[in-house]
């Protein structure tokens, strides 16, 4: 949601927020992200994160979110997470992965293509290319900026599985 914001660079939120709720991240916890995840020499930032429970598609929708919850960046899990932390008393945090950067709008062939679980349905993609040849180039742009998150959120894995991270507890 924060145009100054590129695919791979983190946010580890302050809070989570959807409208009618927010969730204060523990800060204990965020501290520990942002002190680990910004050793990797990557771009991190600090705040809050808007829940959504659809894919915010074009540029406009991002900033008129962006402008409603002064949140940083946007997913659909995040305050799933924060809520049920609330309800049994658990502290949480969170560290997203910037995908898709707010000035751009997702390609609706990449949204289309989409399976329930997540993959890509091939036979969608290339029907979808043999009708309209010229979204090519932006769906390359997303595939490009996929990968810079996906590698940034690699980065990522191994502190949330190291247990000298501070981040798993010793006896999980």
């Amino acid at each position: 949601l924060d145009p100054s914001l590129r695919p791979g660079d983190i946010v580890v939120a302050t809070e989570i927020v959807v409208i009618g709720s927010r969730w204060a991240a523990a800060s204990a916890l965020s501290d520990t992200l942002l002190a680990q995840v910004g050793a990797g020499g990557r771009k991190v930032v600090q705040g809050i994160i808007a829940g959504a429970e659809e894919v915010v598609i074009h540029p406009h929708d991002k900033s008129e979110l962006r402008r409603a919850t002064a949140a940083l960046a946007v997913d659909m899990e995040s305050h799933i997470a924060a809520a049920y932390a609330a309800a049994i008393g658990l502290p949480f945090a969170a560290v997203r992965v910037v995908s898709d950067p707010a000035t751009r709008a997702l390609p609706a062939l990449a949204l289309n293509a989409l399976k329930p679980n997540g993959d890509i349905d091939t036979w969608k993609v290339l029907r979808g290319i043999a009708r309209k040849p010229s979204v090519i180039p932006s769906l390359m742009r997303t595939a490009r900026d996929f990968n810079q998150a996906i590698t940034a959120l690699r980065g990522c894995r191994s502190l949330l599985l190291d247990r000298s991270s501070g981040l798993v507890p010793a006896d999980f």
